[in-house]
């Protein structure tokens, strides 16, 4: 939090392909919690670098401080064969960036698309107790699909409630959306990557509104419960 401005500093990247589209959703329920919940923030689009940890580091950092939790180690064709046969085995995975990125994309198909998981890259924190963090969906630019409406947003909405969670402590906002996205897919909403065989297929921005509708939908209940 800057102290100065009073606002939230979070990067979130568009890029070349689908970028613009998928963030234009994100941008939409960000705007809602703005008005809505009264959440400040400011935007920008950044490029980033990632950092991978030393195994040795991770190691020592087990020993040392969390010793109560178990540590195992896999080689990365292990450990994709493990995601497919029992993803619910693991609760968080330690690894350098282009394993991560090929692990990642695996576990993506076992919720069924790549639109549907977000991320967030999180720095170390710093001597005023801040980290920067960068909030965005699993999946690459996907340039053969841009500018034609049918990209799923629902991995840049959910990043939103990871940042929600995350950076600006605010739970109970991400628990809202979370649910209106679990709202809208149990009504049937599908955009054409995870739509069974026959049934609607609804494009980008029609996906988004259908998550803003079930977080009205979700905000009202809480209003009425409070």
């Amino acid at each position: 939090m800057n102290a100065r401005s009073n606002m939230v500093k979070v990067a979130i990247v568009g890029g070349e392909g689908i970028g613009p589209e998928v963030t234009a959703q994100s941008h939409r329920v960000l705007n809602w919690f703005v008005a809505k919940r009264s959440v400040p923030m400011m935007f920008r689009e950044a490029e980033y670098g990632l950092v991978s940890i030393p195994r040795k580091e991770v190691v020592a950092l087990h020993r040392e401080e969390f010793s109560d939790i178990e540590l195992t180690h896999l080689y990365v064709d292990n450990a994709a064969m493990q995601i497919v046969r029992e993803p619910r085995q693991f609760d968080v995975m330690v690894t350098s960036n282009i394993f991560g990125d090929i692990l990642s994309d695996c576990a993506a198909m076992a919720s069924g698309s790549l639109g549907m998981l977000p991320s967030a890259s999180l720095g170390p924190v710093d001597r005023f107790g801040r980290r920067k963090a960068l909030y965005e969906p699993v999946h690459g630019s996907a340039p053969d699909i841009a500018g034609k409406g049918i990209a799923n947003p629902l991995g840049s909405i959910l990043s939103v409630a990871m940042m929600l969670r995350v950076t600006m402590n605010r739970p109970d906002d991400a628990g809202l959306l979370e649910k209106a996205v679990e709202t809208a897919l149990g009504v049937g909403a599908r955009t054409a990557d995870i739509a069974e065989p026959g049934s609607t297929k609804l494009s980008t921005a029609e996906m988004g509104d259908a998550v803003l509708n079930a977080l009205e939908k979700v905000a009202g209940k809480e209003r009425e419960r409070a």
